[in-house]
Order: structure tokens, then C-alpha cells, then sequence
């Protein structure tokens, strides 16, 4: 297998099998759902809750990369492959799963709570995630190797 059919693999795992989907695409979605279930609120606790929820699809998928580098990436030297082929197909993988998981977190906060964000927020909360995800992602990224 190669390095950049690596995070296809992976990201066919992590969406295929029952366990990963569970904590890294639908759990950030439960969380979500058991604290809106039990606190609910106004539109502005629902705000609240999606932006944590989302940054924990953040975080529990940097996770997930960072054990990849530390497990696999490590002691599988299958091919040539360069370190920042490696870095990239890691980081690859960590974006498919925070898309699937955050489009799955404001589904369902969009179903099951007031929360209403105008254009401006949208785009304000999409500005915040990027920036707040990428130095997360690349971080756990560069502390796998």
C-alpha cells in the first residue's frame, strides 16, 4: 500500500466499522445530543453547544491521526515514502473524518435544537473551526513523528 492510498484506507475504516464511526463521526453528534437533551436553552445555548461539539469532532479525530503516526506510520516502512508524504497523507485522513463528522454535528443540532446563526455567524464559526483545527491538527500531526 502506498502512502497516499493510505488515508483512503483509513477513512474507509474509520467510516465502515461500527466502533470508529460510533466515537469519531457520530460521537461528537452524541454529545451534542445528550447535553441539548438534558440542558436545553435558547438558540444561544444551542450556538454554544454546536461550536464545543464541533471542536471536539476536532480534536477526537487529531487523536485518532496522532496514534496513526505513532502506531502504523512508525514501524510500517513499507515503501519509500518520504516523511512529509507521510505527514500529508495523515493530514488527509484527519480532514475526511472532521468533514464527516462536523456536517453530522450541525445536522442534527439543526434538527434537534433553535440554534440559528446568520450568515455572518456561519462564517464567523467556520473562521474560528478552520483556525482553531488546523493548529490542532497539525499539532497532533508533528507529535506522532
Amino acid at each position: 500500500m502506498t502512502v497516499r492510498q493510505s488515508p483512503k484506507d483509513h477513512l474507509r475504516r474509520v467510516y465502515l466499522s461500527v466502533g470508529s464511526a460510533l466515537f469519531y463521526v457520530l460521537g461528537p453528534s452524541i454529545v451534542f445530543a445528550v447535553i441539548w437533551i438534558l440542558r436545553g436553552g435558547n438558540a444561544l445555548n444551542a450556538n454554544f453547544f454546536l461550536a464545543s461539539a464541533l471542536m471536539f469532532a476536532v480534536v477526537a479525530a487529531a487523536l485518532d491521526q496522532m496514534a496513526i503516526g505513532l502506531a502504523e506510520d512508525r514501524y510500517d516502512r513499507s515503501g519509500p515514502s518520504s516523511e512529509r508524504d507521510r505527514v500529508f497523507a495523515r493530514l488527509w485522513a484527519w480532514v475526511g473524518i472532521v468533514f464527516g463528522a462536523s456536517l453530522f454535528v450541525v445536522l442534527v443540532a439543526a434538527v434537534m435544537s433553535p440554534m440559528s446563526l446568520p450568515i455572518g455567524g456561519w462564517a464567523r464559526l467556520l473562521f474560528s473551526l478552520i483556525l482553531g483545527a488546523v493548529s490542532i491538527g497539525i499539532g497532533a500531526v508533528a507529535l506522532s513523528f
